[in-house]
């Protein structure tokens, strides 16, 4: 669990690292008038907020956060649970890595930027959580646990490629950069909550309840969060200046 804590904490500071280091605007050309200094902590600080003050930027981290970590609290230990307790070895451990990333490659071929938000939340929820809670009630054994990986690897690296696609259609490409950030950084603060979760109800309830209350924690806040209306509004307009007709 220490390791685990202290694995999503670099990934955090490198997250920080590279939005305290990324430009926000590119520098203006250079010019004779002095201009008074601007506060650039404060400009990015600024701008940040703004960012997240945008429709749909929040909603959409919010759920790409429960996707993750409920996901996550089988994916993010698969090497652990593959060894402990269904028993493989070392070889056939890296074996099974190598099978979840074909099955990742072949996620791409269901992601489509043509879903509405609406659409995503729902399906994500009854595939993951379909996925989780399948796992659950199987059996635990070795065939099971290969089994129940390849729907929930597909469908959870899908849903959370298509969730970061989305976020970027409610921000201005000027705020590309912020928002990808926002996006890794979703991704890292549920390694940091899901991997030690995970661990404790293992470690107190066995493996087959940590699917199940991963499933169920999903489907909830997936309800709560369309209950709450917490989702994000219709796409908006593409950003970006378009074409008038000629008067």
């Amino acid at each position: 669990r220490a390791v685990a804590l202290a694995a999503g904490g670099v990934e955090l500071a490198v997250v920080a690292l590279v939005a305290a280091v990324y430009p926000s605007v590119e520098d203006p050309a250079p010019s004779d008038v002095d201009e008074p200094e601007v506060d650039s902590w404060g400009a990015r600080g600024a701008s940040v907020l703004e960012v997240l003050r945008r429709p749909g930027i929040l909603p959409l981290m919010a759920f790409k956060f429960v996707v993750v970590a409920a996901g996550g609290s089988v994916l993010f230990m698969v090497q652990q649970y593959a060894v402990h307790p269904f028993g493989y070895s070392a070889s056939q451990a890296a074996l099974l890595m190598a099978y979840l990333g074909g099955v990742q490659l072949l996620s791409q071929a269901v992601v489509t930027d043509e879903i509405r938000p609406a659409s995503l939340y729902l399906t994500t929820a009854l595939s993951v959580g379909g996925s989780l809670l399948g796992m659950a009630a199987t059996p635990p054994s070795k065939q099971a646990f290969v089994l129940w990986l390849a729907p929930l690897t597909l469908f959870a690296t899908s849903s959370r490629m298509m969730l970061g696609s989305l976020l970027t259609l409610y921000a201005p490409q000027e705020e590309m950069g912020t928002v990808l950030g926002f996006s890794m950084a979703t991704v890292s603060v549920a390694h940091i909550v899901a991997v030690p979760i995970s661990a404790s109800i293992y470690a107190s309830r066995g493996f087959s309840f940590v699917p199940l209350a991963s499933g169920a924690f999903l489907l909830i806040a997936t309800g709560v969060l369309c209950a709450v209306g917490f989702v994000p509004p219709s796409l908006p307009e593409p950003h970006g200046d378009a074409d008038e007709p000629e008067a």
